[in-house]
């Protein structure tokens, strides 16, 4: 399974990579920091099985992250 997590805080993403691992070991795991960068495209993310997002990703207000993920529903 491919999952990506998008997420800003270093400690916290860290954090749920480990819970993640444990409950998962054969996951394949794609970070990406909303706030070093843009958020992913709609192309970027139909490569993986599963989506999380932070609830507030990065410095914006969430807009973006919305047009996201109602592509991939």
């Amino acid at each position: 399974m491919r999952l990506l997590l998008i997420h800003d805080a270093d400690e916290m993403r860290s954090h749920i990579a480990q819970q993640i691992v444990v409950g998962i070991p054969e996951v394949e795991l794609t970070f990406w920091d909303p706030s070093r960068q843009e958020m992913p495209s709609v192309d970027d993310c139909q490569a993986f099985d599963v989506l999380m997002l932070d609830e507030h990703p990065g410095d914006g207000d969430g807009h973006e992250a919305s047009r996201v993920r109602r592509h991939l529903r």
